[in-house]
């Protein structure tokens, strides 16, 4: 069998294993290119407001009810904060031609499974609502009354602890927000003109530092109001 010398040869499918490796960065390339989801998702930042409002009062020692102007401000510290630490990454990771490529990908990353990890800690507050005060339902799982010798020393850490279970929040957020990217991008919308492919980040360091930043902000609102 011969092969004309414009003819491509065709390319084997990728194995099940190599396409799940392939979800070990965020698709951030397809929130990009495509016009509508570039336009709709920054919109959809602002409902980390009142979900922060939520969380913020669910906590021990956390904010009250009137506490509308603290959580405002405090989505403002925490976007900012996300920004400065995703530039001070940047530096080293994606490597990019270009600072600015890799930091607003990695900016772009974080908000998100930011986003993300906020709502499903909301939904665990709310489902344990019934309760005379609402409890994380990951917390309660990794530390029962009675938790093992092990997982004691994690759940008397005031420092590990949360950073554990934020881990896990900012994990699932970050699926959830690959999936939602993947499902969007199947539908045909116009594409930017101007788009220009980034580097896109691994999950496993987006993850690491939405986790890391979230458990320091819940250390600093509890601090800050006992």
């Amino acid at each position: 069998m011969s092969l004309d010398a414009g003819s491509a040869m065709p390319v084997a499918p990728k194995s099940g294993w190599r396409r799940l490796l392939a979800w070990r960065f965020l698709p951030i390339n397809k929130l990009l290119q495509t016009k509508w989801m570039q336009q709709v998702f920054p919109k959809l930042l602002w409902l980390v407001v009142p979900l922060q409002y939520y969380y913020a009062e669910q906590l021990p020692a956390g904010f009250n009810r009137e506490s509308y102007l603290p959580s405002a401000a405090l989505v403002i510290v925490l976007v900012a904060s996300m920004v400065c630490v995703a530039g001070v990454i940047a530096i080293g990771y994606p490597r990019s031609e270009y600072y600015y490529d890799a930091a607003r990908s990695l900016v772009s990353s974080m908000l998100g499974t930011w986003a993300f990890a906020l709502a499903l800690i909301c939904l665990s507050f709310g489902l344990s609502g019934w309760s005379a005060r609402p409890s994380d339902v990951i917390q309660d799982f990794l530390c029962p009354f009675e938790p093992g010798p092990w997982i004691r020393i994690v759940c008397d850490s005031r420092l590990v602890r949360p950073l554990l279970i934020y881990l896990i929040y900012a994990l699932a957020g970050a699926v959830l927000l690959t999936i939602l990217i993947h499902g969007c991008a199947r539908i045909k919308a116009a594409r930017n003109k101007d788009y220009r492919p980034l580097r896109e980040p691994n999950l496993v360091v987006v993850v690491i530092a939405v986790a890391a930043l979230m458990a320091f902000f819940q250390w600093l609102i509890t601090a800050t109001n006992r």
